[in-house]
C-alpha cells in the first residue's frame, strides 16, 4: 500500500501543469479584451496614437481576426498605408485559415489600398564593393529584397549605404510626395572615410520613377467588426467535456485508495487486527482479516489505478481539444448597424 505515494505525486503534477497553462492563457486572454476595449474607445475618440499600439499589444496576447481588421482600420486613419495593407491581409490569412467569411471583407479593404512603395536597387558598380551594407530607417535590407518593390507607410523615409574605407551613401524623401513609388540606386561607393554629409541628398540624386497614386472614391467606409466568435466551438465543448469527465476519474481513484487504504489499516495489528504490516506479504492470522486485506490491496490497485489513468488520458484529451479547436464561424445573421459620419455611413456591427 505504501507503493501509492509516487501515483498520487504523479497526480499533482498532472493536475498542476494544464492549471499553469489555462492560467498563462486567461491572462493573456483578459489583458487582449481590456486593451481591445480600450483601443476601440480611443479610435472612436479619433486618437489613433492611442488606440494604434493598443490593437496591436492585443493582437499579439491574443491573435483575433476581429482585432486585426480593427488595428488595419486604426492604420488606415492614421495614414499608415502600408501597415494597413499588411494588417487586413493578415486578417485575410486567418479567416481563410479559419473559414470565417469575414476573409472576403479584408481582402476587399487590402485590395482599394495603394501603399507607396521603395525599390532599393544596386548599380553593376555597388555590386562589386566588399562589405556594402544598404539599411533602410536604420534596417538592414537583405540582398533578397533588392529589386523588390516594398509598401511603405507615408512620411520621410532614409537609405544608407556603406563599406569599409569608402564613403557612405545617403538618400531621404517622403516617397509619397514623390508619387507614390521610388527607385533608388546605390551607385558606386567612392574611396574615402568622411561621414556622411547631412542634407537631402548627399550624393548625385539617385534615379527616381514616379508612378501616380490613385485614391478610390468611396461612399461609405467599413469599420472592421469585433472578433466575438458566436460562442465555443463544438470542439471546445466536447473538450471541457472530455477533460472533466476525465478529472473526475482522477478523483475517484484518490477517493477509491484513500477507502481502501483505510481498509487495509483496519486489520493491521496497531489497530486491533491481526495482520502483521512488517511482513512481506503481510502475514495474518485470521483469515477474514487476510480476506479484508488483500481485497483492499487489489481494489486499489486495479480499479484505483485503472481509474487514474484513464483520468490522465481523458484529461490530457480534454485539453489538447479545448486548445487546437478552430473559434466557432460568425452568426450569419449577426445585427448590422449604420452610423452616420461626416460625408457617408461607417457600417459597424458585432459578430
Amino acid at each position: 500500500m505504501r507503493r501509492k505515494l509516487p501515483l498520487i505525486a504523479l497526480g499533482v503534477c498532472v493536475f498542476a501543469a494544464p492549471a499553469m497553462v489555462f492560467a498563462q492563457s486567461a491572462q493573456d486572454k483578459a489583458d487582449a479584451e481590456v486593451l481591445f476595449n480600450a483601443a476601440k474607445t480611443a479610435l472612436a475618440a479619433g486618437n489613433f496614437a492611442d488606440a494604434c499600439p493598443k490593437f496591436a499589444e492585443s493582437q499579439r496576447k491574443d491573435p483575433a481576426i476581429g482585432t486585426a481588421l480593427y488595428l488595419a482600420e486604426c492604420y488606415e486613419k492614421s495614414g499608415k498605408i502600408a501597415s494597413a495593407w499588411a494588417q487586413f491581409r493578415v486578417a485575410e490569412d486567418m479567416a481563410n485559415q479559419r473559414h470565417d467569411n469575414r476573409a472576403g471583407l479584408a481582402k476587399q479593404r487590402a485590395d482599394r489600398l495603394s501603399p507607396s512603395k521603395m525599390t532599393i536597387v544596386l548599380s553593376p558598380e555597388a555590386k562589386d564593393v566588399s562589405g556594402l551594407e544598404v539599411k533602410r530607417d536604420g534596417e538592414s535590407v537583405g540582398n533578397a529584397s533588392f529589386g523588390l518593390a516594398s509598401p511603405l507607410d507615408g512620411g520621410r523615409h532614409t537609405v544608407v549605404a556603406s563599406a569599409p574605407g569608402k564613403r557612405a551613401f545617403e538618400w531621404s524623401g517622403d516617397v509619397a510626395q514623390q508619387g507614390g513609388a521610388i527607385t533608388v540606386t546605390i551607385p558606386k561607393l567612392e574611396s574615402g572615410t568622411s561621414p556622411v554629409a547631412t542634407g537631402t541628398v548627399t550624393t548625385p540624386a539617385p534615379t527616381v520613377t514616379a508612378t501616380a497614386t490613385v485614391t478610390p472614391t468611396a461612399t461609405a467606409t467599413e469599420t472592421p467588426p469585433p472578433d466575438t466568435g458566436g460562442g465555443m466551438s463544438g470542439v471546445k465543448v466536447a473538450g471541457i467535456i472530455i477533460g472533466s469527465v476525465g478529472l473526475v476519474a482522477m478523483g475517484t481513484s484518490l477517493i477509491v485508495n484513500l477507502v481502501e487504504q483505510s481498509s487495509f489499516n483496519s486489520v493491521l495489528t496497531d489497530n486491533g487486527g491481526t495482520c502483521d504490516k512488517n511482513t512481506n506479504p503481510v502475514h495474518c492470522t485470521k483469515q477474514s482479516d487476510a480476506d479484508t486485506a488483500n481485497n483492499a490491496v487489489n481494489i486499489s490497485n486495479y480499479v484505483g489505478t485503472t481509474l487514474f489513468v484513464s483520468g490522465v488520458v481523458l484529461a490530457a484529451a480534454g485539453i489538447v481539444m479545448f486548445i487546437v479547436a478552430p473559434k466557432s464561424k460568425p452568426k450569419a445573421n449577426a445585427a448590422v448597424f449604420f452610423t452616420p459620419t461626416i460625408g457617408g455611413a461607417m457600417l459597424s456591427g458585432r459578430f
